[in-house]
Order: C-alpha cells, then structure tokens, then sequence
C-alpha cells in the first residue's frame, strides 16, 4: 500500500522552521505489509532524487496519480524494498509551496532529508529502527554531505541511525569542476550578471499543478511551442518547460562541505555506484569522491551503465547489490 505525505513542516537551511502553512514536502511511502505493527518496526530505505528533478507526482488534477512514485528509479525502488520512502525536495513542482523554485538550494534539501526522517520516525513510526539512504546524482551529493553531519544535529532532531548511504553517479568532491555538469558557460555567465539562470525542467504539458512561472521550450527544430506537438498526441506528455533558478543556488553550491563531509571519520557505511558510460558525470568523478571517502565503503562500478542507469539490466544488478550491501550493513 502507498501512503502519500503531505504535512511536513520544514525547516529552512538555517535550521528555523518554516512556518508558513502552505509549507510542505510531497512524498511517499510504500510498504509491503499492511499491518501497522510490522510496519512501525521496519527499516525504511529513503531515495534522493537528482537535479532538476523530483520523485513523486505532483499532479492535483489527477487524483490516481498524485502523491505517487513519479520516476522509473523510485518506481523499482519502491518494487524491490520492503519499506520505501521517497519525497521531491523544497522548490521542485509538489514541494514548492514555500519555497519557489527560483529560490531553491542544496543546503535545503538537505535539510529536508533530515526532517524527513524525523517527521516519519517520529509522527509515522515508520524507519524506527533506521533509515538506508539512497542518493542519485544531486542526491548522492545530499548524501555525501549527511555521512559527515554533526551527533548534535541528528540529537536535536531525534533522528534513529542512518544504516547506510549509498550514493549513484556522484560527483566528486571539487564543487567548481561539479558545477559544470548542471548548468553551462552561459548559465553560469548569466547567474553572474542578472542573478539568475533559465534551467530546463521536464513537466506535464498542461498541468494545472505546474508551477505558475513554468513555460513550455520551443522546439528548435520545428520551431512550434510543444504545446501544439501535445495536442496532436498524447495530453499527458512530458516535455522541457524553461524556470528561473537564483544566483543563491549557486553560491550554495559552491559552499557545499562535500570533501570535508565525506572524509569524516564515520560509522556509516559508504555504497558508491557508478556507470561507466555516465556523459553526465564521468566515471572518474564516482572513483575520486570514493577515494576520498574514509571507510567503510564498497565501490562497484556498472559497466556501460549510463547516468540513470536506463538499461534495466543494469539497474537490476545496481538494486541487487543494494540490497546484499544492506544486509551486510545490518549484520
């Protein structure tokens, strides 16, 4: 059964909660059995999403769909573990009722990661006894920062331990050289001179729930708004939708303690996942961000795996190896 969520509170990046009622983050937890008791006492594995991205469907007008798994990579997720657990972060289309997408930052989803975890542990009882990270791309960047986190937050926030993280074709840790695989010269050009840059979001063509400020990428080669190319096939197309993004994201970015963070001495053990045909992220970020990482820590690499790891064979054997990691991590 899937349960959606829909009342987290957030806290803002500077550790002040977010009081605005129309503050939350969309997630959802789907579990295997539906006894409460089993339930409450599970280990929950919680998946990350990258960047721009999100991982549950932020569409009101479609009530069967909304608050659902959105991504093929959380759809198998959800398939492959007992309890999982996945939100899209403050500013992405679902989770930007009080934060913007314009306004969005790294920092904040990671603090969104830790609020989660408490909000389910302690409102939910679900992931009680601990919480397996899962981390794609900009969210294994999240969880490189998480590995490395003070006792004294986790404290405050009343946080069960965190089993794992394993991190999916993560950068590694110069944040200057990472900035590079998001945006482009004139996209860092134009954070510099007007204070913010246009970035390519995919949406639904249409959608009443997209945000307001969402507008539909000309189609290049036809030189026609998408919307038409829509309306001659499927009204449920998703297609790349221009959003303005702020210099902030940037700046927070390059503040991002992810050396520092994941050479930290740690009990949590570390899962580096990478693709060896990864265009987004080179192979050589995943084998430097490993090497910088202190122990324990396992490092597979899937050969001619790309950045989603598309080809199903290859996630398969990605989820296969999850799962044997975690066990061992249990033991």
């Amino acid at each position: 059964s899937a349960a959606p969520l829909s009342s987290l509170k957030p806290f803002d990046h500077h550790g002040n909660i977010i009081t605005d009622d129309s503050s939350f983050l969309l997630g959802c937890v789907e579990h295997a059995n539906n006894s409460d008791d089993d339930f409450s006492s599970r280990k929950c594995v919680m998946y990350l999403h990258g960047f721009p991205d999100q991982a549950v469907d932020h569409r009101q007008e479609l009530p069967e769909l909304y608050g659902q798994f959105s991504t093929r990579m959380a759809k198998k997720f959800a398939e492959s573990f007992d309890c999982f657990a996945a939100i899209t972060c403050s500013g992405s289309p679902g989770s930007d009722g009080g934060l913007a997408f314009r306004d969005k930052t790294v920092s904040q989803e990671v603090w969104d990661a830790l609020n989660t975890m408490s909000y389910l542990s302690q409102e939910k009882k679900i992931g009680t006894s601990g919480f397996h990270l899962i981390g794609l791309s900009t969210g294994a960047i999240i969880g490189a920062v998480l590995r490395g986190l003070s006792h004294d937050i986790r404290e405050a926030l009343a946080l069960p331990p965190i089993l794992s993280i394993t991190i999916i074709a993560a950068c590694g840790c110069d944040v200057e050289k990472a900035l590079y695989f998001d945006f482009d010269e004139k996209q860092i050009s134009d954070f510099n001179t007007q204070g913010y840059c246009i970035k390519k979001f995919w949406l639904p063509v249409g959608s009443m729930s997209n945000p307001k400020d969402a507008s539909v990428m000309m189609d290049k080669e036809s030189s026609t708004n998408a919307n038409v190319i829509v309306e001659q096939s499927d009204e449920t197309r998703w297609c790349p939708h221009d959003m303005a993004l702020g210099v902030q994201y940037k700046d927070d970015f390059l503040q991002l303690p992810i050396k520092e963070h994941i050479g930290k001495e740690s009990s949590i053990p570390l899962l580096c996942i990478h693709g060896t045909m990864d265009k987004n992220v080179p192979i050589e970020e995943g084998q430097a961000i490993f090497a910088a990482a202190a122990e324990p820590k396992k490092y597979l690499e899937i050969p001619k795996g790309n950045h989603l790891l598309s080809n199903s064979k290859h996630l398969k054997k990605a989820i296969s190896e999850i799962k044997k990691w975690h066990q061992e991590c249990e033991q």
